[in-house]
Order: C-alpha cells, then structure tokens, then sequence
C-alpha cells in the first residue's frame, strides 16, 4: 500500500520510447512538474498503472537535488495514485503509462511538489 512496486514502474525503453513519441500521448503541466501520459491496451504482464521520473541535468546539476526531486515525485505520486487507479479500473482492458518530468532549474519544497502532483493526477482522472 505505501510502496511504489518495481512492476509498477516504467522500465523499459521501448514502452518509455513509444510514450513520447506516440501521437495519443496528452501532456500537461503544473509547475515543477510536467506529466505526460498515454492510455494504452493493457499487456496481459503490464500493469494497468506505470509512472517514471525524469530530471534533467541541464536543470539541476547536482545528483544530490536530482535525487531528491525524484524522490519528492514518487512520494507523492504513491499517496495520490488510488484516484487514477479507480478511473483505469473502470476501463476494462486499459492502462495507463505516465512521465513526470522536472522542469524546475532549482530544488523546490516537497508541499508544492505535493501540490503540483495532486493537481496532475485530479486532471488525468477527470479526463479518464
């Protein structure tokens, strides 16, 4: 429940590589964050919800921020994850894959990362 599995997290280059370069991909944003996502047919292995984090490091040069802006993302991904999870259960047969990218050029607090995800994901469910 309070963990972000290995299956649910996008990996592979194929699928990472598809999702921005197909043209149902929808993106939005909410400053520091970006999403991008695509609804896809469900793989009978996939998972119905799949998420990776990309920051630059034109933006934050330092690991050490990169890592924690990373980190901020997945933890506030994991607490808001359950409204996109109910909208893709309702679309049997579907699944969801999902980019957040950083644009932000220095670290911001982990309450307005919270924000900018929790608005993300509200929109992405209410498109669903």
């Amino acid at each position: 429940m309070f963990s972000l599995p290995r299956s649910q997290r996008l990996r592979r280059k194929r699928l990472i590589d598809r999702l921005f370069t197909t043209d149902r991909r929808t993106t939005m944003t909410a400053y520091p964050v970006r999403a991008v996502y695509a609804i896809v047919e469900r793989e009978a292995a996939d998972e119905p919800m799949q998420m990776m984090v990309s920051v630059a490091k034109r933006h934050l040069r330092h690991a050490v921020d990169r890592n924690r802006a990373k980190r901020q993302v997945r933890e506030a991904w994991r607490h808001r994850s359950s409204r996109i999870a109910e909208a893709i259960a309702a679309k049997p047969g579907k699944a969801i894959k999902i980019a957040f990218v950083w644009m932000s050029a220095s670290p911001v607090a982990s309450e307005k990362v919270a924000e900018a995800v929790d608005r993300l994901v509200c929109r992405i469910a209410e498109k669903m």
